[in-house]
């Protein structure tokens, strides 16, 4: 194999804050420059192994930008979602999923102590794409960044996470904030017994409807079987029926018990609706 070097000068030009269908030479913000770079490309005659250049210290192998924009675009994509991001550095949706994995390993060198210090952790699960997908991902409620991330959700996928924590990790998180899911509540009692379990006020609600709506139900069925059995034994009589006639009283105040218990389930939901908005009033006022 035969290996030949050569010294080529590479011209580059980067271009910062340009909109898309700005021509060169306009009225726009930013900077235009040209750099000139004497670098050493190999080109091997031999195995079809093609053109290797040398790395600069200022990019990224494989980068068509600089290290400042990629690391820029990876600090912004860390904080804000991936559209602003990609609205604000002008460019597309791809390019900033790469710009992150190439600056990931110099803005976190070492992910595992994402998992230090955890204290006030949030579990919940989220959909994406189509098809019923699913990513769970844990949140630092006292640094508001993800820690950990895993397709799918379930126990067996939430185990992941706790079992890759050491002792010491796992004695230090004292609060745990989840949807009233199973798996979430089995985990956080078979690994962190100890810690507070606070679930959100909408699954609260939603319990306490569905527990007093069996409530009324066992109550409506008590009042209508009680409404039978009144129109059981007093039976009108042929014809129209007096206004005055005590049977007939009976009979209607069984039937109204019945129905205003029947008509009770709109009026639960509504008191129930005014708690939670009251509490989230509250806690916004005392914030």
């Amino acid at each position: 194999m035969r290996m030949t070097a050569l010294s080529v000068t590479s011209h580059v030009l980067l271009m910062t804050n340009i909109p898309a269908d700005q021509p060169l030479g306009g009225d726009w913000t930013g900077v235009v420059f040209w750099s000139k770079l004497n670098t050493r490309r190999i080109v091997s005659s031999a195995l079809n192994m093609g053109l290797y250049v040398a790395e600069v210290p200022w990019a990224y192998p494989g980068s068509r930008f600089t290290k400042d924009f990629d690391l820029t675009v990876a600090w912004f994509a860390s904080y804000l979602p991936r559209s602003t991001t990609s609205y604000f550095m002008r460019v597309d949706w791809e390019t900033v999923g790469r710009c992150v994995n190439r600056a990931l390993h110099d803005l976190e060198p070492e992910h595992s102590r994402r998992l230090d210090s955890l204290v006030n952790i949030g579990i919940d699960e989220t959909s994406y794409k189509k098809g019923h997908k699913y990513i769970t991902v844990i949140v630092n409620h006292d640094t508001n960044t993800v820690v950990w991330a895993s397709e799918d959700h379930g126990k067996s996928v939430l185990e992941k996470f706790y079992k890759q924590l050491t002792p010491e990790q796992l004695s230090s998180i004292k609060v745990v904030t989840g949807d009233g899911a199973k798996w979430i509540t089995e985990c956080v009692n078979e690994y962190t017994p100890d810690c507070a379990h606070c679930v959100d006020s909408l699954h609260v609600i939603e319990w306490a409807m569905t527990a007093l709506d069996e409530v009324r139900k066992d109550i409506w069925h008590d009042a209508y079987s009680e409404y039978k059995q009144v129109k059981k034994d007093n039976p009108c009589s042929k014809g129209r029926p007096k206004k005055d006639d005590p049977e007939l009283a009976i009979v209607k105040a069984a039937k109204a018990k019945a129905d205003e218990i029947k008509g009770s389930a709109y009026m639960i939901k509504v008191l129930c609706f005014l708690f939670d908005t009251k509490y989230h009033m509250h806690y916004i006022i005392s914030f």
